[in-house]
């Protein structure tokens, strides 16, 4: 792995390690808060003291990038970087299409997707677990997490398979900022392509919304 896809994962896994000891004590019963203030000065100071020696920073380092998140960002790493997929995904045929249709599910696409669950996910209201935040393919993680999207999609599925945005306005009947708007909103994943600064949908998302606009199927993207 490049020295810089490395710095991106650790620096990522240093913010969600955080994040989850803000959460924990969020999560604490009303009965145990005296307990839990007691703990939370204790957590802070652990905090700082587990960054405060180089070796103590490594070894917390060494830890995180053992965890579930920490492998799953190291696969997309290295998977962007040309080593085989370590994941491969799944293929089904509907055997009750008259053209004997190929779905494509999991791979390293669900990697990604469960990476944004965790770093993008935020609690809202059932069925719209996370949503990327604005300008986030900017960003180095947001790059890295994109490229591996547009890599899954271009090695595993048709090129028809990713429509523009422009595309898939004109063919849901809407205007090219109502779909920003969803896309905004987490109603739509997107793919994010760096080198020709285009946004690209799955054309299977791009039905959903045809169908949503039309009442016919609810709201939500696959996952």
């Amino acid at each position: 792995m490049t020295p810089k896809h490395q710095q991106v994962i650790d620096a990522t896994m240093l913010l969600v390690w955080r994040r989850s000891l803000v959460l924990s004590h969020a999560l604490r019963t009303q009965s145990d808060q005296q307990q839990a203030d007691e703990e939370s000065v204790q957590s802070a100071q652990g905090t700082q003291s587990a960054l405060d020696t180089d070796e103590a920073h490594a070894a917390l380092i060494e830890r995180l990038r053992a965890s579930v998140l920490g492998q799953r960002l190291r696969r997309i790493a290295e998977y962007v970087e040309g080593y085989p997929a370590e994941i491969e995904p799944t293929r089904t045929q509907d055997k009750w299409s008259p053209v004997r249709e190929e779905h494509v599910q999991g791979g390293m696409r669900r990697e990604v997707y469960q990476v944004c669950e965790v770093v993008y996910g935020e609690v809202r209201e059932k069925g719209k677990r996370w949503r990327y935040p604005k300008h986030c393919q900017h960003t180095e993680l947001g790059k890295l997490l994109h490229a591996a999207l547009l890599q899954f999609y271009r090695e595993y599925l048709p090129a028809k398979q990713l429509v523009s945005v422009a595309a898939a306005a004109k063919e849901i009947g809407i205007a090219r900022q109502t779909l920003h708007e969803w896309m905004a909103k987490g109603r739509v994943k997107w793919i994010y392509e760096e080198g020709r600064d285009i946004i690209w949908l799955d054309c299977e998302d791009v039905d959903r919304l045809w169908h949503m606009k039309l009442g016919l199927r609810s709201d939500g993207p696959k996952g």
